[in-house]
């Protein structure tokens, strides 16, 4: 998983007063790249494939009768490498009043905000204008299906992939939120990162001290550079769900909701191998804690990669809270 190449990368500091992996502090906000399982593609920017769209199907014939052989349909797909930069840049000041120790800290936070950035556009980044950016979940998952017509959101085989497995919660305007379902792996979904690249597409550069100007005014700085080469692949849309249109008034969450999880575990994500995840923004955690307390379908459980005590829906699923859903997304009607 990610954390085991960041780890890697990092290693373990020990030192100036952190204890722990640095690796586990970076993704301690940011549970979908934790939980996320990253592979090297299969071109150094990029990563391409093909995609199967529907299964053959069986033939009947009498005997001695002519038979038809069944067609798989496969579609190609190619996917993006972005390279994702930050930097941490501390006053040579700060560096001499507070000690070695909060430089440390202060890149720390560093990462951490930089992982939140990658988390926030693989929710909902757009390469509408800024082509360098790899095509965000948002975009691939974006319009709901009004469910009146043979394209409902669980059917596979919708032409170019339009409206699989996004639901409608019938919310309006511009306060409503979304909760996405995925089925990590291999053949499902997944990162990527450059092929044949043992940092698993991290870069870190310790610039060491550097003059910064502005104009005519300079200042002595530490810099400190991360960069991240990576991308997401969709093996198969059918391991990816999302329910979109939900208000986000804790008063307004929609007691039907419950119903709509149940349908898209049931329907939607019916494929692939593995466990189902579940991530939810910080208003919806609020509303599954009073589903917990009321033992209605939400429960604390450690069956999970982790071996930690965390929310799992029905037991099985387990529910993520990340930062970087927003609940102020405009509602998208359904067609």
């Amino acid at each position: 998983m990610s954390t085991q190449a960041l780890t890697t990368y990092y290693s373990l500091l020990g030192l100036h007063g952190i204890k722990g992996k640095p690796a586990d502090t970076l993704f301690e906000k940011t549970p979908l790249l934790r939980d996320m399982p990253i592979f090297p593609a299969n071109e150094k920017m990029g990563h391409s494939g093909s995609r199967l769209m529907s299964m053959p199907a069986p033939a009947f014939r009498k005997v001695s009768g002519y038979t038809t052989p069944g067609v798989a349909h496969w579609t190609p797909y190619t996917e993006d490498i972005s390279i994702v930069d930050g930097s941490a840049v501390i006053p040579d000041d700060v560096r001499r009043i507070e000690g070695i120790g909060k430089m440390a800290y202060v890149e720390r936070a560093h990462r951490q905000g930089f992982m939140q950035g990658v988390e926030g556009h693989m929710f909902q980044g757009s390469t509408a204008t800024a082509p360098e950016k790899y095509v965000s979940f948002n975009q691939r998952y974006n319009t709901p299906d009004n469910d009146t017509d043979s394209n409902s959101p669980e059917n596979p085989n919708i032409a170019n992939g339009a409206h699989v497995n996004v639901y409608d919660a019938g919310g309006t305007g511009s306060d409503t939120t979304s909760i996405w379902f995925f089925k990590w792996g291999a053949e499902q979904v997944h990162g990527i990162t450059p092929i044949n690249d043992p940092q698993m597409g991290v870069v870190e550069k310790d610039k060491g001290l550097q003059t910064q100007w502005s104009g005519a005014t300079h200042r002595d700085v530490w810099v400190k550079i991360f960069e991240w080469w990576h991308g997401i692949a969709i093996p198969n849309q059918r391991c990816v769900a999302r329910i979109r249109n939900i208000e986000s008034g804790i008063d307004n969450i929609d007691a039907g909701l419950k119903k709509m999880i149940f349908r898209v575990i049931n329907e939607g994500l019916d494929e692939g191998e593995g466990m189902t995840w579940m991530y939810i923004p910080p208003r919806l955690k609020t509303h599954f804690d009073v589903l917990l307390e009321a033992k209605q379908n939400v429960t604390f459980s450690r069956d999970n990669p982790y071996n930690v005590a965390m929310p799992m829906w029905g037991g099985t699923i387990p529910i993520r809270v990340c930062k970087k859903i927003p609940i102020t997304e405009t509602a998208v009607t359904a067609v």
